[in-house]
């Protein structure tokens, strides 16, 4: 058994955990940064962190972040860690883009892929992202909606304790 590759992972999985993640809002938070834009930040990051196009979420949440002048610390996390949805959620967005526009999903291009039918197979990729971005289009932003205010009030509650006079005082006598 490899154990180099399983400790290596473990790092990994031990960046990303959940007092780490915490730990990066902590100190987000205390440099001054709302928890407005923390919050927009960490549900703009994974919305677009579930985009269906694999490849271009981190390219996107950077302009993202650049246009509405988000966190990028947080906006780049959540792209990171909802890295796993984006995968899970390519065949539902497939399924919710076909139903929507009434056209089945024909993935038999795929299975005679050669350079003789290079149009054929153009065309299936199209439309098969465009299928995709449509579920995403259609399910996203009514679910970032939502996750954006059950977060805002977990982020201010966060924020009013790392703000109180008593954390204060805890953190100048270490």
């Amino acid at each position: 058994m490899n154990f180099k590759f399983l400790k290596k992972n473990f790092r990994i999985l031990k960046i990303f955990s959940l007092k780490n993640i915490i730990e990066v809002l902590k100190k987000e938070l205390k440099s001054g940064i709302t928890p407005e834009k923390i919050s927009l930040s960490i549900v703009l990051g994974a919305g677009v962190g579930v985009f269906p196009l694999i490849g271009t979420t981190m390219a996107l949440c950077g302009i993202l972040g650049l246009l509405f002048r988000l966190n990028p610390v947080a906006i780049q996390l959540a792209n990171y860690l909802v890295y796993p949805l984006q995968i899970i959620l390519i065949f539902p967005f497939l399924k919710t883009g076909s139903i929507v526009t009434s056209t089945p999903l024909n993935l038999s291009w795929a299975e005679h892929i050669s350079l003789d039918n290079v149009s054929v197979i153009a065309k299936g990729i199209f439309d098969v992202a465009a299928f995709a971005v449509l579920g995403w289009l259609i399910w996203v932003p009514n679910i970032s909606i939502v996750l954006y205010f059950l977060l805002l009030p977990f982020l201010k509650k966060i924020n009013k304790l790392f703000h109180s006079k008593k954390v204060q005082e805890i953190s100048s006598n270490e």
